[in-house]
């Protein structure tokens, strides 16, 4: 955390910030989920990724149907790590606040109502979380980065992707995929060592996640690759997922 707190206090590149806290995410999916830090290394993330968000976005411009993905990606990073805070069963009242303001920031009022539970805004004054102020932090011009091709809302369920990007070689680069068998009846391709940093975590997509179709047609793992290029070749399309028994839809849009 201390690294973060850095790359926020100066001048840094999004390469830099997008790195670190990849490595820290990872740092922290390795913990067990009782662990007494666990929920406090998430605060930390997500507490500073807010800060980095209102720095960077201008408020009230991330709702509707007219948002523009590219200005409001950090936001969407930062309100979905918040989320993930406010639904652990030790979150506090700070949490869902700062859920709130994170919504309420995009210009979704109904959404911070939701977030507060009924309840009134908590006088909360975030200089005493022991957070850096960055006000002042200055964003560099960015070198390209896998992050910078995907745009996301933010709880992921869609994502807007540059038509490059996911037609590149590297973008199935290292990662398995493997048919789900039961009882002799293929079910559908799992994949596998997706890192936190790689093109398919970007997109919303997890190890062990298994593919149920692409834009409504059952595929397997021997047909995964060329189905996908098929996929993003007709502008994407709903890709629906199974996750510890949970359907799950993801929409992508190419351009």
């Amino acid at each position: 955390m201390l690294a973060a707190e850095v790359l926020e206090a100066g001048p840094h590149a999004d390469e830099q910030r997008t790195r670190v806290w990849s490595l820290a995410d990872a740092a922290l999916a390795r913990l067990p989920d009782a662990h007494p830090l666990r929920l406090r290394l998430q605060r930390d993330l997500g507490y500073i990724a807010l800060a980095h968000a209102r720095h960077v976005t201008p408020e009230g411009t991330c709702t509707g149907d007219a948002v523009d993905f590219q200005r409001c990606g950090e936001l969407f990073t930062a309100t979905r790590r918040l989320a993930a805070i406010a639904r652990d069963p030790a979150a506090m009242a700070t949490d869902h606040e700062l859920l709130a303001r994170a919504h309420r920031w995009a210009g979704n009022e109904a959404a911070a109502a939701v977030a507060r539970a009924g309840a009134d805004p908590q006088p909360l004054v975030e200089s005493g979380l022991g957070y850096l102020d960055f006000s002042r932090a200055e964003v560099v011009a960015p070198t390209p980065s896998l992050a910078d091709h995907v745009r996301c809302n933010a709880d992921l369920s869609v994502c807007e992707v540059d038509r490059a990007f996911v037609t590149a070689a590297g973008m199935f680069a290292d990662m398995r995929i493997m048919d789900s068998v039961a009882d002799g009846v293929t079910r559908g391709p799992k994949l596998y060592a997706i890192t936190p940093d790689s093109p398919f975590s970007i997109l919303g997509l997890k190890n062990g996640d298994l593919v149920v179709d692409l834009a409504g047609t059952p595929i397997e793992a021997s047909n995964f690759l060329p189905s996908f290029e098929r996929f993003i070749a007709a502008g994407g399309g709903t890709i629906r997922i199974e996750r510890k028994g949970e359907a799950i839809e993801r929409r992508f849009i190419v351009k």
